[in-house]
Protein backbone atom coordinates (compact mmCIF):
# COMPACT_ATOMS: atom_id res chain seq x y z
CA UNK A 1 0.00 0.00 0.00
CA UNK A 2 0.86 3.59 -0.17
CA UNK A 3 1.12 4.37 3.38
CA UNK A 4 3.03 1.31 4.03
CA UNK A 5 6.25 2.37 4.26
CA UNK A 6 5.69 4.64 7.21
CA UNK A 7 7.21 3.56 10.47
CA UNK A 8 4.82 4.15 13.76
CA UNK A 9 5.42 3.28 17.33
CA UNK A 10 2.21 0.37 17.29
CA UNK A 11 -0.14 -1.38 15.65
CA UNK A 12 -2.83 0.49 17.16
CA UNK A 13 -1.34 4.37 17.01
CA UNK A 14 0.06 3.06 13.22
CA UNK A 15 -3.36 2.73 12.24
CA UNK A 16 -5.14 5.81 13.68
CA UNK A 17 -2.36 7.92 12.46
CA UNK A 18 -2.22 6.20 8.97
CA UNK A 19 -6.38 6.68 9.41
CA UNK A 20 -5.83 10.59 9.82
CA UNK A 21 -2.92 10.71 7.07
CA UNK A 22 -4.90 9.21 4.89
CA UNK A 23 -8.26 11.20 5.49
CA UNK A 24 -6.31 14.66 5.33
CA UNK A 25 -4.66 13.47 2.03
CA UNK A 26 -8.23 13.48 0.72
CA UNK A 27 -9.52 16.39 1.58
CA UNK A 28 -6.66 18.19 0.67
CA UNK A 29 -7.02 16.66 -2.94
CA UNK A 30 -11.13 17.47 -3.14
CA UNK A 31 -10.69 20.80 -1.81
CA UNK A 32 -8.16 21.70 -4.62
CA UNK A 33 -10.94 20.14 -7.21
CA UNK A 34 -13.32 22.07 -5.75
CA UNK A 35 -11.82 25.58 -5.13
CA UNK A 36 -9.16 25.67 -7.55
CA UNK A 37 -10.17 23.19 -9.92
CA UNK A 38 -7.10 21.50 -10.38
CA UNK A 39 -7.32 18.27 -12.17
CA UNK A 40 -6.26 15.31 -10.46
CA UNK A 41 -2.44 13.83 -10.99
CA UNK A 42 -2.00 10.30 -11.91
CA UNK A 43 -0.76 10.21 -8.95
CA UNK A 44 -3.90 11.38 -6.79
CA UNK A 45 -5.53 8.80 -8.77
CA UNK A 46 -3.75 5.55 -7.90
CA UNK A 47 -3.78 6.88 -3.82
CA UNK A 48 -7.16 7.69 -3.75
CA UNK A 49 -8.23 4.74 -5.40
CA UNK A 50 -5.69 1.91 -3.38
CA UNK A 51 -6.31 3.25 0.12
CA UNK A 52 -10.13 3.97 0.04
CA UNK A 53 -12.09 2.31 -3.04
CA UNK A 54 -15.35 4.10 -1.98
CA UNK A 55 -14.53 7.87 -1.59
CA UNK A 56 -12.87 7.51 -4.64
CA UNK A 57 -15.98 6.66 -6.42
CA UNK A 58 -17.94 8.96 -4.40
CA UNK A 59 -15.30 11.97 -6.37
CA UNK A 60 -18.27 11.51 -9.25
CA UNK A 61 -20.27 13.65 -7.35
CA UNK A 62 -17.74 16.72 -6.44
CA UNK A 63 -18.80 19.88 -7.87
CA UNK A 64 -15.62 21.21 -10.25
CA UNK A 65 -14.42 17.92 -11.53
CA UNK A 66 -13.00 18.15 -14.99
CA UNK A 67 -14.53 15.76 -17.59
CA UNK A 68 -11.41 13.95 -18.35
CA UNK A 69 -10.63 13.24 -14.15
CA UNK A 70 -14.28 12.04 -14.04
CA UNK A 71 -13.63 9.62 -17.67
CA UNK A 72 -10.53 8.81 -15.68
CA UNK A 73 -12.53 7.53 -12.52
CA UNK A 74 -14.65 5.64 -14.30
CA UNK A 75 -12.70 3.72 -16.50
CA UNK A 76 -10.19 2.52 -13.11
CA UNK A 77 -13.26 1.37 -11.22
CA UNK A 78 -13.87 -0.37 -14.77
CA UNK A 79 -10.54 -2.09 -15.07
CA UNK A 80 -9.92 -2.81 -11.34
CA UNK A 81 -11.65 -5.43 -10.01
CA UNK A 82 -9.89 -5.62 -7.10
CA UNK A 83 -9.39 -3.77 -4.04
CA UNK A 84 -6.93 -4.59 -1.59
CA UNK A 85 -6.38 -8.09 -2.33
CA UNK A 86 -10.00 -8.76 -2.68
CA UNK A 87 -12.65 -9.13 -5.14
CA UNK A 88 -15.20 -5.69 -5.20
CA UNK A 89 -18.17 -6.84 -3.47
CA UNK A 90 -21.30 -6.68 -5.32
CA UNK A 91 -22.98 -3.59 -3.58
CA UNK A 92 -19.84 -2.13 -3.91
CA UNK A 93 -20.27 -2.56 -8.13
CA UNK A 94 -23.74 -1.26 -7.66
CA UNK A 95 -22.76 1.78 -5.60
CA UNK A 96 -20.54 2.61 -8.28
CA UNK A 97 -22.62 1.43 -11.08
CA UNK A 98 -24.99 4.58 -9.68
CA UNK A 99 -22.40 6.80 -9.46
CA UNK A 100 -21.65 6.31 -13.14
CA UNK A 101 -25.44 6.17 -14.68
CA UNK A 102 -26.28 9.56 -12.90
CA UNK A 103 -22.60 11.64 -14.67
CA UNK A 104 -21.86 9.59 -17.65
CA UNK A 105 -24.37 11.65 -19.72
CA UNK A 106 -23.19 14.69 -18.43
CA UNK A 107 -19.46 13.98 -19.32
CA UNK A 108 -18.13 15.36 -22.58
CA UNK A 109 -18.25 12.63 -25.55
CA UNK A 110 -14.87 13.95 -26.10
CA UNK A 111 -13.76 12.96 -22.93
CA UNK A 112 -15.82 9.22 -22.75
CA UNK A 113 -14.07 8.41 -26.02
CA UNK A 114 -10.61 8.65 -25.04
CA UNK A 115 -11.20 7.03 -21.63
CA UNK A 116 -12.78 4.16 -23.99
CA UNK A 117 -9.40 4.52 -25.93
CA UNK A 118 -7.59 3.29 -23.20
CA UNK A 119 -10.14 0.36 -22.35
CA UNK A 120 -9.26 -0.76 -25.85
CA UNK A 121 -5.63 -0.49 -25.89
CA UNK A 122 -5.12 -2.06 -22.41
CA UNK A 123 -7.65 -4.71 -23.75
CA UNK A 124 -10.03 -4.16 -20.75
CA UNK A 125 -12.91 -6.17 -21.42
CA UNK A 126 -14.29 -7.66 -18.49
CA UNK A 127 -18.30 -7.77 -18.29
CA UNK A 128 -18.82 -4.99 -16.56
CA UNK A 129 -16.73 -2.80 -19.11
CA UNK A 130 -18.43 -4.42 -22.16
CA UNK A 131 -22.01 -3.83 -21.07
CA UNK A 132 -21.04 0.24 -20.12
CA UNK A 133 -19.48 0.73 -23.49
CA UNK A 134 -22.59 -1.04 -25.10
CA UNK A 135 -25.20 1.00 -23.05
CA UNK A 136 -23.53 3.93 -23.54
CA UNK A 137 -23.42 3.70 -27.17
CA UNK A 138 -26.47 1.92 -28.34
CA UNK A 139 -29.28 3.93 -25.83
CA UNK A 140 -27.88 7.39 -26.30
CA UNK A 141 -30.55 9.62 -28.32
CA UNK A 142 -27.19 11.03 -30.17
CA UNK A 143 -26.62 7.33 -31.56
CA UNK A 144 -27.64 8.11 -35.12
CA UNK A 145 -25.63 11.34 -35.43
CA UNK A 146 -22.86 9.60 -33.96
CA UNK A 147 -22.88 7.22 -36.28
CA UNK A 148 -22.72 9.42 -39.26
CA UNK A 149 -20.03 11.54 -37.54
CA UNK A 150 -18.03 8.58 -35.64
CA UNK A 151 -18.68 5.26 -37.44
CA UNK A 152 -15.32 3.97 -37.47
CA UNK A 153 -14.74 4.87 -33.65
CA UNK A 154 -18.23 3.11 -33.01
CA UNK A 155 -16.96 -0.12 -34.61
CA UNK A 156 -14.03 0.04 -32.75
CA UNK A 157 -15.73 0.15 -29.39
CA UNK A 158 -18.48 -1.75 -30.14
CA UNK A 159 -16.25 -4.99 -32.05
CA UNK A 160 -14.44 -4.77 -28.48
CA UNK A 161 -16.80 -4.61 -26.12
CA UNK A 162 -19.37 -7.51 -28.23
CA UNK A 163 -16.02 -9.10 -29.45
CA UNK A 164 -15.41 -10.14 -32.78
CA UNK A 165 -17.49 -13.36 -33.04
CA UNK A 166 -20.50 -11.93 -31.57
CA UNK A 167 -20.31 -8.79 -33.95
CA UNK A 168 -20.40 -10.87 -37.27
CA UNK A 169 -23.32 -13.50 -35.73
CA UNK A 170 -25.65 -9.95 -35.03
CA UNK A 171 -25.10 -8.90 -38.34
CA UNK A 172 -25.43 -11.85 -39.76
CA UNK A 173 -28.84 -12.50 -38.20
CA UNK A 174 -29.88 -9.56 -38.77
CA UNK A 175 -29.55 -9.90 -43.02
CA UNK A 176 -31.92 -12.88 -43.04
CA UNK A 177 -34.55 -12.47 -44.26
CA UNK A 178 -36.14 -15.34 -41.54
CA UNK A 179 -34.90 -15.20 -37.68
CA UNK A 180 -35.42 -18.24 -35.98
CA UNK A 181 -36.05 -18.01 -32.23
CA UNK A 182 -32.96 -18.76 -30.57
CA UNK A 183 -31.31 -16.26 -33.28
CA UNK A 184 -33.90 -13.97 -31.85
CA UNK A 185 -32.62 -14.35 -28.13
CA UNK A 186 -29.10 -13.76 -29.37
CA UNK A 187 -29.71 -10.48 -30.91
CA UNK A 188 -31.74 -9.41 -27.93
CA UNK A 189 -29.23 -10.50 -25.81
CA UNK A 190 -26.61 -9.14 -27.00
CA UNK A 191 -28.00 -5.66 -29.17
CA UNK A 192 -31.74 -5.17 -28.90
CA UNK A 193 -32.00 -4.90 -25.14
CA UNK A 194 -30.30 -1.74 -25.36
CA UNK A 195 -33.01 -0.17 -27.14
CA UNK A 196 -33.12 3.04 -26.25
CA UNK A 197 -34.35 6.20 -28.44
CA UNK A 198 -34.56 4.11 -31.25
CA UNK A 199 -37.06 1.28 -32.15
CA UNK A 200 -35.20 -1.85 -32.95
CA UNK A 201 -35.88 -1.62 -36.49
CA UNK A 202 -33.80 1.45 -36.82
CA UNK A 203 -31.19 -0.02 -34.17
CA UNK A 204 -30.76 -3.06 -36.36
CA UNK A 205 -30.22 -0.48 -39.54
CA UNK A 206 -27.77 1.80 -37.46
CA UNK A 207 -25.93 -1.18 -36.24
CA UNK A 208 -25.04 -2.55 -40.01
CA UNK A 209 -23.97 1.12 -41.09
CA UNK A 210 -21.79 1.46 -38.40
CA UNK A 211 -19.83 -2.10 -39.62
CA UNK A 212 -20.46 -0.90 -43.22
CA UNK A 213 -22.87 -3.36 -44.30
CA UNK A 214 -24.57 -2.31 -47.96
CA UNK A 215 -28.31 -2.25 -47.38
CA UNK A 216 -30.87 0.10 -48.46
CA UNK A 217 -31.25 2.76 -45.96
CA UNK A 218 -34.09 4.52 -45.02
CA UNK A 219 -32.86 6.78 -42.57
CA UNK A 220 -32.86 10.57 -43.79
CA UNK A 221 -29.28 11.07 -42.45
CA UNK A 222 -28.14 7.89 -44.28
CA UNK A 223 -29.98 7.95 -47.31
CA UNK A 224 -28.02 11.70 -47.42
CA UNK A 225 -25.01 10.27 -46.48
CA UNK A 226 -25.11 7.85 -49.21
CA UNK A 227 -26.43 10.19 -52.04
CA UNK A 228 -23.66 12.26 -50.78
CA UNK A 229 -20.95 10.14 -52.39
CA UNK A 230 -22.08 11.10 -56.12
CA UNK A 231 -24.00 14.80 -55.13
CA UNK A 232 -21.93 16.69 -52.48
CA UNK A 233 -25.33 18.90 -52.55
CA UNK A 234 -27.49 15.73 -51.54
CA UNK A 235 -25.47 16.37 -47.77
CA UNK A 236 -27.59 18.83 -46.43
CA UNK A 237 -28.41 18.51 -43.40
CA UNK A 238 -25.40 16.55 -42.26
CA UNK A 239 -22.86 17.88 -40.14
CA UNK A 240 -19.81 20.24 -41.60
CA UNK A 241 -16.93 17.98 -40.67
CA UNK A 242 -19.08 15.33 -42.17
CA UNK A 243 -19.42 16.91 -45.26
CA UNK A 244 -15.59 17.91 -45.21
CA UNK A 245 -15.03 14.28 -45.31
CA UNK A 246 -17.12 13.18 -47.71
CA UNK A 247 -15.87 15.93 -50.03
CA UNK A 248 -12.04 15.13 -49.97
CA UNK A 249 -12.99 11.15 -50.12
CA UNK A 250 -15.59 11.45 -53.17
CA UNK A 251 -15.37 15.16 -54.67
CA UNK A 252 -11.99 15.61 -53.92
CA UNK A 253 -11.65 18.68 -56.52
CA UNK A 254 -14.28 21.11 -54.66
CA UNK A 255 -12.81 24.08 -53.26
CA UNK A 256 -12.93 24.63 -49.80
CA UNK A 257 -14.34 28.11 -50.56
CA UNK A 258 -17.80 26.64 -52.37
CA UNK A 259 -17.87 23.63 -49.58
CA UNK A 260 -18.07 26.35 -47.21
CA UNK A 261 -20.56 28.37 -48.98
CA UNK A 262 -23.05 25.00 -49.18
CA UNK A 263 -22.75 23.76 -45.88
CA UNK A 264 -23.64 27.49 -45.23
CA UNK A 265 -26.67 27.31 -47.08
CA UNK A 266 -27.22 23.73 -46.10
CA UNK A 267 -27.67 24.98 -42.65
CA UNK A 268 -24.97 22.83 -41.28
CA UNK A 269 -23.28 22.85 -38.57
CA UNK A 270 -19.76 23.60 -38.26
CA UNK A 271 -19.24 21.02 -35.09
CA UNK A 272 -20.76 17.95 -34.87
CA UNK A 273 -23.66 17.88 -31.39
CA UNK A 274 -22.67 15.27 -29.18
CA UNK A 275 -23.72 14.48 -26.01
CA UNK A 276 -27.12 15.69 -24.75
CA UNK A 277 -26.45 19.49 -26.45
CA UNK A 278 -23.31 19.98 -23.54
CA UNK A 279 -22.85 23.58 -21.87
CA UNK A 280 -26.58 23.82 -22.55
CA UNK A 281 -29.26 23.24 -20.63
CA UNK A 282 -28.93 19.43 -20.31
CA UNK A 283 -32.29 18.39 -21.19
CA UNK A 284 -32.38 15.78 -19.76
CA UNK A 285 -31.76 16.73 -16.38
CA UNK A 286 -34.13 18.60 -13.87
CA UNK A 287 -33.52 22.06 -15.00
CA UNK A 288 -33.42 21.10 -18.63
CA UNK A 289 -36.77 19.84 -18.17
CA UNK A 290 -38.17 22.94 -16.09
CA UNK A 291 -36.73 24.87 -19.01
CA UNK A 292 -38.75 22.87 -21.67
CA UNK A 293 -41.78 23.21 -20.08
CA UNK A 294 -41.22 27.35 -19.73
CA UNK A 295 -40.65 27.14 -23.20
CA UNK A 296 -43.33 25.10 -24.50
CA UNK A 297 -45.70 24.44 -22.08
CA UNK A 298 -45.58 20.64 -22.15
CA UNK A 299 -42.88 18.21 -19.82
CA UNK A 300 -44.96 14.95 -18.62
CA UNK A 301 -44.29 13.96 -15.08
CA UNK A 302 -42.57 16.80 -14.25
CA UNK A 303 -43.46 16.61 -10.38
CA UNK A 304 -42.54 12.89 -10.21
CA UNK A 305 -39.06 13.72 -11.92
CA UNK A 306 -38.44 16.29 -8.81
CA UNK A 307 -39.01 14.05 -6.57
CA UNK A 308 -36.93 11.70 -8.24
CA UNK A 309 -34.17 14.22 -7.88
CA UNK A 310 -34.77 14.80 -4.43
CA UNK A 311 -34.32 11.22 -3.30
CA UNK A 312 -30.73 11.37 -4.37
CA UNK A 313 -29.34 14.10 -1.80
CA UNK A 314 -29.09 13.48 1.58
CA UNK A 315 -30.99 15.77 4.36
CA UNK A 316 -30.01 19.08 4.88
CA UNK A 317 -30.34 19.43 9.02
CA UNK A 318 -30.44 23.46 8.94
CA UNK A 319 -32.73 25.85 8.71
CA UNK A 320 -32.66 27.74 5.43
CA UNK A 321 -33.53 30.63 3.82
CA UNK A 322 -33.61 30.60 -0.09
CA UNK A 323 -34.00 33.91 -1.68
CA UNK A 324 -35.04 33.26 -5.53
CA UNK A 325 -34.24 36.17 -8.27
CA UNK A 326 -37.87 36.10 -10.00
CA UNK A 327 -37.09 39.35 -12.26
CA UNK A 328 -37.06 39.70 -15.65
CA UNK A 329 -33.69 39.30 -16.12
CA UNK A 330 -33.77 35.81 -14.84
CA UNK A 331 -36.19 34.62 -17.96
CA UNK A 332 -32.86 35.44 -20.27
CA UNK A 333 -33.26 35.69 -24.35
CA UNK A 334 -32.52 33.98 -27.33
CA UNK A 335 -30.77 30.41 -26.61
CA UNK A 336 -30.44 31.12 -23.16
CA UNK A 337 -34.67 31.92 -22.43
CA UNK A 338 -35.40 30.41 -19.08
CA UNK A 339 -32.81 28.81 -18.47
CA UNK A 340 -31.48 30.86 -15.19
CA UNK A 341 -35.08 30.71 -13.88
CA UNK A 342 -35.54 27.01 -14.48
CA UNK A 343 -31.97 26.08 -12.67
CA UNK A 344 -33.63 28.58 -9.28
CA UNK A 345 -36.52 26.57 -9.69
CA UNK A 346 -35.11 23.21 -9.91
CA UNK A 347 -32.89 23.82 -6.56
CA UNK A 348 -35.76 25.38 -4.38
CA UNK A 349 -37.81 22.66 -5.16
CA UNK A 350 -35.49 19.84 -4.41
CA UNK A 351 -34.05 21.82 -1.38
CA UNK A 352 -37.39 22.64 0.19
CA UNK A 353 -38.11 18.64 0.25
CA UNK A 354 -34.72 17.68 1.93
CA UNK A 355 -34.41 20.19 4.17
CA UNK A 356 -35.62 20.55 8.29
CA UNK A 357 -36.74 24.11 7.49
CA UNK A 358 -37.18 26.44 4.78
CA UNK A 359 -38.44 29.54 4.25
CA UNK A 360 -38.78 30.55 0.27
CA UNK A 361 -38.73 34.29 -0.66
CA UNK A 362 -39.01 35.09 -4.17
CA UNK A 363 -37.81 38.71 -5.27
CA UNK A 364 -39.79 40.47 -8.10
CA UNK A 365 -41.36 43.90 -8.59
CA UNK A 366 -44.10 45.96 -9.98
CA UNK A 367 -46.53 42.88 -10.14
CA UNK A 368 -47.73 40.31 -7.63
CA UNK A 369 -44.96 38.09 -7.02
CA UNK A 370 -47.53 35.04 -6.52
CA UNK A 371 -48.08 35.22 -9.73
CA UNK A 372 -47.27 31.61 -11.51
CA UNK A 373 -47.31 29.11 -14.17
CA UNK A 374 -49.19 26.07 -13.20
CA UNK A 375 -47.99 22.26 -14.25
CA UNK A 376 -49.94 19.20 -12.37
CA UNK A 377 -49.64 20.05 -8.43
CA UNK A 378 -46.44 22.16 -9.00
CA UNK A 379 -46.07 26.23 -9.63
CA UNK A 380 -43.36 27.74 -11.41
CA UNK A 381 -43.19 31.22 -11.06
CA UNK A 382 -42.97 33.57 -13.64
CA UNK A 383 -40.04 36.17 -14.25
CA UNK A 384 -41.10 39.52 -14.01
CA UNK A 385 -40.41 43.31 -12.88
CA UNK A 386 -37.10 44.40 -11.55
CA UNK A 387 -35.12 42.77 -8.68
CA UNK A 388 -34.45 43.87 -5.13
CA UNK A 389 -32.56 41.44 -3.82
CA UNK A 390 -31.68 43.69 -0.43
CA UNK A 391 -35.31 43.41 0.63
CA UNK A 392 -35.71 39.40 0.32
CA UNK A 393 -32.64 39.29 2.35
CA UNK A 394 -33.70 41.07 4.79
CA UNK A 395 -36.97 39.38 5.06
CA UNK A 396 -34.62 35.65 5.58
CA UNK A 397 -32.81 37.24 8.14
CA UNK A 398 -35.82 37.34 10.32
CA UNK A 399 -36.51 33.74 9.98
CA UNK A 400 -33.10 33.56 11.57
CA UNK A 401 -31.51 30.99 9.33
CA UNK A 402 -28.41 29.15 9.76
CA UNK A 403 -27.85 29.67 5.94
CA UNK A 404 -29.24 31.94 3.18
CA UNK A 405 -29.24 31.05 -0.40
CA UNK A 406 -29.01 33.31 -2.58
CA UNK A 407 -30.28 32.63 -6.27
CA UNK A 408 -29.80 35.21 -8.77
CA UNK A 409 -27.79 35.67 -11.90
CA UNK A 410 -26.21 39.44 -10.16
CA UNK A 411 -28.13 41.77 -12.43
CA UNK A 412 -29.18 43.86 -9.31
CA UNK A 413 -31.43 46.60 -10.92
CA UNK A 414 -33.18 48.12 -8.47
CA UNK A 415 -31.18 50.72 -5.50
CA UNK A 416 -27.86 49.01 -6.97
CA UNK A 417 -25.63 48.23 -4.13
CA UNK A 418 -28.01 47.60 -1.31
CA UNK A 419 -27.57 44.62 -1.17
CA UNK A 420 -23.70 44.87 -0.87
CA UNK A 421 -24.27 47.05 2.24
CA UNK A 422 -26.60 44.62 3.67
CA UNK A 423 -24.18 41.95 3.80
CA UNK A 424 -21.53 44.23 4.76
CA UNK A 425 -23.52 44.71 7.76
CA UNK A 426 -24.30 41.48 8.26
CA UNK A 427 -21.14 40.75 8.76
CA UNK A 428 -20.28 43.62 11.16
CA UNK A 429 -23.08 42.33 13.46
CA UNK A 430 -21.23 38.89 13.30
CA UNK A 431 -24.44 37.08 13.07
CA UNK A 432 -23.14 33.10 12.23
CA UNK A 433 -25.69 33.04 9.41
CA UNK A 434 -23.83 31.91 6.42
CA UNK A 435 -24.63 33.58 2.93
CA UNK A 436 -24.22 31.75 -0.15
CA UNK A 437 -24.91 33.10 -3.53
CA UNK A 438 -25.59 30.37 -6.51
CA UNK A 439 -25.57 32.11 -9.97
CA UNK A 440 -27.10 30.38 -12.48
CA UNK A 441 -25.30 29.62 -15.90
CA UNK A 442 -25.55 28.44 -19.38
CA UNK A 443 -22.64 26.85 -19.74
CA UNK A 444 -19.59 26.13 -17.59
CA UNK A 445 -17.46 28.21 -19.19
CA UNK A 446 -19.32 31.77 -18.04
CA UNK A 447 -17.76 34.17 -16.52
CA UNK A 448 -19.12 36.15 -13.51
CA UNK A 449 -17.19 38.91 -14.75
CA UNK A 450 -19.70 42.21 -14.57
CA UNK A 451 -22.56 40.44 -12.51
CA UNK A 452 -22.54 41.52 -8.89
CA UNK A 453 -21.25 38.83 -6.42
CA UNK A 454 -23.65 38.70 -3.35
CA UNK A 455 -21.48 37.83 -0.31
CA UNK A 456 -17.84 36.58 -0.39
CA UNK A 457 -16.00 34.86 -3.85
CA UNK A 458 -15.44 31.41 -1.77
CA UNK A 459 -19.43 31.46 -1.34
CA UNK A 460 -20.31 31.88 -5.00
CA UNK A 461 -21.21 28.83 -6.76
CA UNK A 462 -21.94 28.89 -10.49
CA UNK A 463 -24.19 26.36 -11.41
CA UNK A 464 -25.39 25.30 -14.98
CA UNK A 465 -27.38 22.46 -13.55
CA UNK A 466 -26.20 19.99 -15.77
CA UNK A 467 -24.51 17.05 -12.74
CA UNK A 468 -27.81 17.14 -10.85
CA UNK A 469 -28.77 18.75 -7.42
CA UNK A 470 -26.50 16.47 -5.73
CA UNK A 471 -23.01 18.54 -6.88
CA UNK A 472 -24.61 21.48 -5.92
CA UNK A 473 -25.88 20.20 -2.46
CA UNK A 474 -22.09 18.81 -2.29
CA UNK A 475 -20.92 22.36 -2.84
CA UNK A 476 -22.54 24.15 -0.20
CA UNK A 477 -21.96 21.62 2.49
CA UNK A 478 -17.80 21.94 1.75
CA UNK A 479 -18.30 25.74 2.12
CA UNK A 480 -20.33 25.26 5.15
CA UNK A 481 -18.05 22.65 6.29
CA UNK A 482 -14.61 23.08 4.68
CA UNK A 483 -13.26 20.76 7.63
CA UNK A 484 -15.40 17.61 7.00
CA UNK A 485 -14.69 17.08 3.54
CA UNK A 486 -14.25 13.61 3.55
CA UNK A 487 -17.35 12.92 5.53
CA UNK A 488 -19.84 14.26 3.28
CA UNK A 489 -18.23 13.31 0.63
CA UNK A 490 -19.04 9.55 2.26
CA UNK A 491 -22.66 11.27 3.61
CA UNK A 492 -23.60 11.50 0.01
CA UNK A 493 -22.86 8.21 -0.92
CA UNK A 494 -26.15 7.28 1.37
CA UNK A 495 -29.07 7.76 -0.56
CA UNK A 496 -27.40 5.48 -3.23
CA UNK A 497 -26.74 2.78 -0.43
CA UNK A 498 -30.38 2.82 0.79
Amino acid sequence: MFFSSRSLASNGSALSIEHQYIMQTINNIIQQIVKDQIPLTPQAHNELLENNRTLYAALLNVPGLTDTDAMEIIVRLLAITDHQGKAVEMVNKQMEDRLITNILPNINPNAVWEGFDQLVKQKINNQRTANWIKRYILESPQLLKWAVAFRNKLAKYLRHAMGKHTTQNCIHFIQKETIEGHQQDYLYKNLYKYEGAYSKNQLAEIFQFIFKQKITYTLPEFIAYGQAKTDLKAAKGLPYQVIKGLSRTYHPKTKKVKLKRWSKKFGSKREITVGKELEATNQMGLAGRIRNFYLTGIEPNLLARIEQEAALIPMWNDRVAIVLDCSDSMKGFGARAYNSIAIGTAITEVFKRKTREVKLIRVGNEVDLQETILTGNLALPKTQGASCIAQGVLEALDFEPEVILIISDGYENVEQGDTAQILAGVKQLNLSTKMIHIMPAFTRRESAENRLILGDDEALIVETGEKGMMSLWLHIQFILHPDKVSELLAESLKPILN
